[in-house]
């Protein structure tokens, strides 16, 4: 049987040119397209691109998959703010839906998998005028680094004067590493997409956190500017997987904001939890940790430190948006509309009750268990009390409770469900 070589069908597409590109994204449909920006002499690029093919061939039904050298399209690819390589981009009816840079596969599958789920829920519109479905993910970002890096200073010198915990200071080596590589990587924010936080710096942070009484307070910032850090965050959730890691930096959080002894010091620890929920892609992969962290807010749900109560309610927003892309989570929703209850219940903020019905309405959505436990749970009642008290203070309060009790009360048949 001689002629040429037969052609191999690839389960993706190559994009000849950049005048391909808006058509392209046009004909997908209702699918996502995941797009990987490569270059030929790119080597994390070629170590990655069997995941991706793999990727391309097992859900080739629900997602087109499209690779684009760069070195061919480089106005399209500067165009669309692709500076790193390889970068991954997801695009959905030719809107930006998701980014990542960078060649982890475990990331990469978590962002197409929650590519698909968003669109085959994007198929039927949302019921909802007033609760976005997929609102964006909160993170606590803001840094005041001098202030940090002076209070670590104060720190270090108190538990070297201490006979009983000065084996917990930091070495000379250490803190050269934390005045000077590790502070000018947290600093340059505009960097972020290309610098490094190394395993060594990871170390370092990580112990800052657990150093004893109030000192710990500084560590739980720096650790806070790592979890809103590209690579530090991959960094801290390959940690939090990897069950060869005794002591990971979310068992820490978690063991603060349980058994820490001031309020700051349970703020500052759920904020780094927060954090870690921040960007879809590490939330979505960390979906099996929210178990722990739910045991931890019903124990802290009773607190009444207005600020404390405040983060609690941004995380529970970021958990239960993690939540709709996960499988089988209708028990951890259903914990979660607990807490919210317990929140709405005596709950004096006007501001804190719409955000605590914003996130019923992420949990009620398409879930018979969630909506069956909120009648259970009289879940109706609490929102009509809050709509009669503080509908008043806030424009869209009653907008908002108006459509949760229709969710509450739809049929199966009904736009809601």
């Amino acid at each position: 049987g001689g002629g040429g070589d037969a052609k191999v069908s690839l389960p993706y597409e190559d994009l000849k040119s950049a005048e391909e590109w808006d058509d392209f994204l046009k004909s997908a449909g209702n699918k996502p397209v995941v797009v990987d920006f490569y270059a030929v002499w790119c080597g994390p690029c070629n170590k990655i691109a069997p995941h991706f093919k793999s990727l391309a061939t097992k859900y080739n039904d629900k997602a087109i998959f499209l690779k684009v050298n760069v070195d061919n399209t480089k106005p399209l690819a500067q165009n669309l703010g692709v500076q790193a390589f390889p970068t991954f981009q997801v695009y959905l009816r030719s809107e930006k839906l998701d980014e990542m840079k960078g060649a982890d596969p475990n990331a990469l599958t978590a962002m197409v998998e929650g590519a698909i789920a968003k669109a085959s829920g994007a198929e039927a519109p949302s019921p909802y005028k007033n609760i976005p479905l997929a609102p964006e993910l909160s993170s606590y970002n803001k840094l005041d680094l001098d202030k940090v890096m002076a209070g670590l200073e104060k720190a270090q010198t108190k538990i070297l004067a201490d006979e009983d915990f000065k084996n917990k200071a930091l070495n000379v080596q250490e803190v050269k590493e934390l005045k000077g590589p590790i502070q000018r990587v947290l600093r340059d924010r505009g960097f972020w997409h290309s610098s490094k936080i190394t395993n060594f710096q990871m170390d370092i942070l990580t112990r800052l956190c657990q150093w004893p009484g109030g000192k710990c307070t500084w560590g739980l910032h720096m650790m806070r500017g790592a979890t809103c850090h590209p690579a530090a965050l991959k960094l801290i959730k390959d940690r939090i997987l990897d069950k060869r890691v005794e002591t990971d930096p979310l068992s820490i959080f978690l063991s603060i904001a349980r058994n820490g002894t001031k309020a700051t010091h349970k703020l500052l620890a759920l904020r780094n939890v927060t954090n870690l929920f921040g960007k879809r892609r590490v939330a979505i992969a960390l979906t099996p940790q929210i178990e722990p962290i739910l045991d931890v807010l019903e124990d802290l749900a009773s607190e009444e430190d207005k600020n404390l109560r405040s983060t609690m309610i941004t995380l529970l927003a970021n958990l239960a948006i993690t939540l709709r892309f996960g499988k089988d989570v209708s028990t951890e929703k259903v914990r979660c509309l607990s807490l919210v209850n317990m929140m709405l219940d005596g709950n004096d903020q006007p501001k804190q009750k719409v955000n605590l019905l914003l996130t019923l309405g992420t949990l009620l959505y398409r879930d018979e268990a969630v909506k069956s436990a909120a009648k259970d749970l009289d879940t109706e009642t609490l929102i009509g009390e809050v709509s009669k008290t503080y509908g008043s203070q806030m424009a869209n309060l009653n907008n908002i409770a108006a459509e949760l009790l229709i969710c509450c009360s739809a049929n199966k048949d009904e736009k809601f469900v």
